[in-house]
């Protein structure tokens, strides 16, 4: 009985040895880590040690995270939806065939990834750098993993996450455009479910640029006068379900994306809904060359100036 009970605790410690130290349960959001010395609720370190000193060299015990062997790693569970991974990072003379991975994952086996690390995409050896990366909404674990070292260690420190946001459900429908003229025209939608609804506007090919959650933006209906976002700009922000966007070129198509936003933390729902529309030709140049008043057609509620061109022949009396 006493042979089984000493197999059963060295193969614990074993057991223990390949884990690496971890802290069981779930971290809960929004979470931070700046001690390398302990293992904090949620974490696993996994063959890890420390630094004495922090990012910027300041000494202080247990100041840094060190990941110095293949297969190395810091792994954080989370629970709640996360927004934002923040890290002060570093290699420690990295150099050849190594990869490092920043990672995320929904259930902790399959695992995606966010930046890798490798003789392409160096580490700074240097000073510290710090990375933010945009987690996926359903994603519950971080991983910062060595998987291959080839010389040198990396350096990892000041990891946070924030906590993400709950968007509007239901997305702002049937965009249209009225009132068309050379230089404004009218967009409409219809209200979703938020507490307001954001527009951008683009000339010439589709907003490309989501606005970012956490960020309030001031709009104005005066195309180019509002908060750039990207190579659009934000047109309206507010409770309404239309705008007249001014100061536009003539013969221009101008293009839209809508998103519904929660106020309380400017959570915007990305699925954004879309349209274009097209303003309107300034009126042809209109030249008068007889003695009737002159016409042209030109568009109702522009303001145009029509030119009149006059022929005037003078002949010499006759003696």
């Amino acid at each position: 009985m006493k042979k089984l009970n000493l197999k059963l605790k060295i193969g614990l410690i074993f057991l223990g040895t390949i884990m690496g130290t971890n802290s069981f349960g779930q971290a809960s959001l929004p979470l931070s880590r700046s001690d390398w010395g302990s293992t904090p609720t949620g974490w696993t370190d996994s063959g890890t040690t420390t630094y004495g000193t922090n990012c910027d060299n300041t000494s202080q015990t247990n100041g840094s995270g060190k990941l110095d062997n293949s297969g190395d790693f810091y792994t954080v569970n989370f629970s709640g939806t996360p927004g934002t991974l923040s890290l002060n990072i570093k290699g420690e003379g990295t150099s050849g065939s190594y990869t490092f991975r920043i990672q995320e994952s929904n259930n902790g086996s399959s695992w995606s990834n966010l930046e890798t690390f490798n003789s392409s995409n160096q580490l700074p050896t240097s000073n510290c750098i710090a990375k933010n990366y945009t987690l996926g909404s359903t994603s519950s674990y971080v991983r910062l993993f060595f998987e291959v070292k080839a010389t040198g260690n990396v350096r990892v420190d000041d990891v946070s996450i924030t906590a993400g946001c709950t968007a509007p459900s239901s997305q702002a429908t049937n965009f249209s455009a009225t009132n068309i003229q050379t230089t404004q025209m009218q967009a409409n939608w219809t209200r979703g479910n938020g507490d307001n609804v954001l527009v951008i506007a683009r000339q010439g090919s589709a907003v490309a640029t989501d606005p970012t959650n956490g960020v309030s933006y001031t709009a104005n209906a005066a195309y180019g006068s509002g908060n750039a976002i990207g190579t659009g700009f934000v047109v309206y922000n507010g409770s309404g379900t239309n705008v007249v966007v001014t100061s536009l070129a003539a013969s221009t198509t101008y293009h839209y994306a809508i998103y519904e936003f929660n106020s309380a933390d400017y959570c915007y729902n990305l699925t954004q809904l879309t349209g274009s529309a097209t303003t309107a030709a300034p009126p042809a140049t209109v030249t008068h060359t007889g003695t009737s008043p002159a016409s042209s057609n030109v568009q109702q509620g522009t303001i145009n100036t029509v030119l009149y061109s006059n022929q005037v022949t003078v002949a010499t009396a006759a003696a």
